[in-house]
Formats: structure tokens, sequence, C-alpha cells
């Protein structure tokens, strides 16, 4: 049985091609390079494909919001003393306190890319976990731009206006930056 080295030396059996992401990790500028830092420079796409290997996905926009937003649900900002924000460079996962879910770094430290297609509302999506998927990968130059991916929590380069839960902006899932990563969540619809 042929054995392929996969991400964290994790040893993947039967794989015929190699995935796109065991190709190469991006380079990391300095200060942004530890083991323990976030990882950054991933597109969309990248962030996609590792959450895929895995058994898992991106979390959805909603998703990302509970989760931010915290036991009680109604929380609106991220507290100042568990995020990282207003800095030069993005901090080790988890250096600051988690929230009262058990979950850390959801405001400030890196964006994180969502499995939403960017849109200016939740209008005509329903209530219960609203998610937007893309119609086409192409689209023409008179029509709106349906491939930009949402990020949400902002990131250690945005001041205190970044610790807003409903924070939200959009990229295209070709770009990455020092200041976008990923999490990937473990779902009943993870199998789908």
């Amino acid at each position: 049985m042929p054995r392929v080295n996969g991400i964290d030396g994790i040893e993947v059996c039967e794989i015929k091609e190699e995935p796109l992401y065991l190709a190469s990790m991006p380079n990391l500028p300095e200060g942004f390079d530890g083991d323990d830092q976030p990882m950054v420079n991933v597109s969309w796409f990248e962030a996609n494909a590792y959450c895929e290997f895995y058994g898992m996905k991106l979390p959805t926009e909603a998703q990302f919001e509970r989760g931010a937003r915290g036991l009680s649900g109604d929380r609106e900002f991220g507290l100042a003393e568990e995020s990282h924000y207003g800095a030069l460079a993005t901090a080790p996962v988890c250096s600051y306190p988690e929230n009262d879910l058990g979950l850390c770094d959801m405001i400030g430290n890196v964006w994180e890319w969502t499995r939403d297609v960017y849109q200016d509302s939740y209008e005509g999506l329903g209530c219960k976990d609203p998610f937007h998927e893309p119609k086409r990968w192409f689209v023409s130059a008179d029509e709106p731009d349906e491939r930009k991916r949402s990020i949400r929590g902002s990131s250690w380069d945005y001041g205190w206006r970044g610790l807003r839960v409903t924070l939200r902006n959009a990229r295209h899932p070709e770009f990455g930056a020092d200041n976008i990563g990923f999490r990937c969540v473990a779902s009943q619809d993870s199998e789908k």
C-alpha cells in the first residue's frame, strides 16, 4: 500500500495524486513563522483543502459569529483581554484567554476564512445557519463578483473597532495575506 507523508507528518494511505496543499506551504514573513503562530498567507482554496483533508470544513459566517458571541449568544464585542489587536504582528495561538465557549482568538489575531461567498446582507438566506454558496466561479465584467469569500474576526493590525463581533470583510479566494488565517470546524454536515 503506497504511503505519502501528509500535513503534520501524518501518513496517508493510497493517495494517487498529491493534493494541491501538500505541494508547498507559504513563505511566512519574519515574526509570523513560529510553530505557535497562526497559519497566514493561505488562500481560501488552500484553507478549504486543508480542512477537507481532515474531514472538516471551514465555518460558515453564522457558525463563526455564534462562536464569537459566546455562551449567552448576545455578546456584541470581543473582550479586549481576549483579543490581539492594534499590534505589529500576530500573537501565538491561544495566548489570550478563551471565551466562555472555550474558543480562543475569535476576535483579533487574524481574520479567518469562512465557507460563505460574501454578500452585503443575509437577506433571503433563511434564519438557521444562513450560508451563501457561489452560483458559479466565473462572472462577466458587468455582473457582481460572486467569488469573494467572507472573512471574519478582525486581525492584529486592526484597531479597537475590530472588536465588534459582527465585523465582516471579503477577499478573493486566491488572496493570501499576513493577517488572514483559518480554523476548521467539525460538524454534523462535515461528511456532506
